[in-house]
């Protein structure tokens, strides 16, 4: 066979998957967005970091990419795990030989998402000073979720050799975005305790078996968020959180009993953003823990209070007590409604009057 093309030797390097870390090691991951610009040369002070909520997510979804042998596509809705929401997707991309005429500085050179492919494989003193130690992961970008379907469209015209004009009146929304892996040793992470006494662990505790006839099996439900406006009447619609975040979310579900008997919230994120359970007897409430001395960065005022009875709930959902809320770590003023559905409802448009 004959041998490959730059084009498509440079879609199997950037399909080709990251490396383990080698035995006695931790890798460690960063995401990095580009700033102003999208152009050669770079300063290293246009990179900037995506929060570490948003990179706890963009890792698992590249674990999760990466399990399914799935090496382009989009990556993470940005609006899910942000407050407000950021209208942003990550994806990632395959490189393409450039043959349109009217891209003179691209033609013949390969491109992602319309800019050229050495954005991402710039010198290391023009990326983060991490790079340095590590190993650039390229193809991925942001876009405005507004432009995502147009990349496509984009990638068509820029492999036209028939050369047509540029399809758009506005320029697209995107950004070069890049994944840094660090290999560290393991003596940096491991036996730090090994000094600590150590204490009895606690007693194991039953967890109380669910007090609903719950009509959506354990297994066969995703949690969907409301993206709007988070008051009673407010507009908006529900969205699916990313499946991982489901999946984890439905085991919390089965093991803890706290989170079961809405008592106790559990982690969205490692960073930011907590779950709570709601009920007819449980509703999200902190005033009291306000009057009793808790610190929020907000206060918690009278009708940030969510019940069962708000009404971007529906009947189905209180009567399986399937209701909860999403809010900050440390300043549940900012909350808004969640539910837990069957898989494969959808998530569309739900205005409210």
């Amino acid at each position: 066979s004959p041998p490959p093309n730059k084009r498509d030797s440079a879609i199997m390097a950037c399909a080709a998957p990251s490396r383990p870390a080698p035995s006695g090691g931790k890798t460690t991951r960063e995401w990095w967005w580009l700033g102003y610009e999208q152009k050669i040369p770079v300063s290293p002070e246009q990179w900037s970091p995506y929060d570490p909520s948003v990179q706890f997510h963009l890792t698992a979804s590249w674990n999760a990419m990466l399990m399914e042998d799935r090496h382009e596509g989009l990556l993470l809705d940005l609006s899910v795990f942000t407050d407000p929401p950021q209208p942003y997707q990550v994806w990632r991309g395959s490189p393409v030989e450039v043959t349109n005429g009217n891209e003179p500085e691209l033609l013949g050179k390969l491109a992602i998402a319309g800019y050229t492919k050495a954005l991402w494989e710039l010198p290391k003193h023009q990326l983060p000073p991490s790079a340095r130690h590590g190993k650039v992961i390229a193809g991925f970008y942001q876009v405005h979720q507004d432009h995502a379907t147009l990349v496509e469209d984009m990638q068509r015209y820029l492999t036209d050799p028939r050369s047509p004009r540029y399809p758009f009146d506005h320029p697209l929304r995107r950004r070069v975005v890049i994944l840094i892996e660090v290999e560290r040793p393991d003596f940096l992470f491991s036996g730090v305790d090994r000094f600590r006494k150590r204490r009895p662990g606690p007693a194991a505790v039953e967890a109380p078996a669910a007090e609903e006839n719950d009509s959506v099996p354990p297994g066969e439900a995703v949690f969907q968020w409301w993206w709007g406006d988070p008051n009673p009447g407010g507009i908006g619609h529900w969205k699916n959180y990313h499946p991982h975040v489901s999946a984890r979310l439905e085991q919390e579900l089965a093991r803890n009993g706290k989170f079961r008997s809405c008592s106790e919230a559990v982690n969205i994120d490692e960073v930011r953003y907590k779950l709570q359970r709601i009920s007819k007897t449980s509703p999200f409430d902190y005033s009291d823990d306000q009057q009793r001395g808790a610190v929020f960065r907000e206060p918690f005022l009278p009708d940030s209070r969510i019940t069962v009875d708000d009404p971007h709930f529906d009947q189905e959902t209180r009567l399986t007590n399937n209701c909860f809320v999403q809010f900050q770590q440390g300043n549940p003023r900012r909350r808004r409604p969640v539910r837990r559905v069957r898989r494969g409802e959808v998530a569309g448009l739900d205005l409210k009057t």
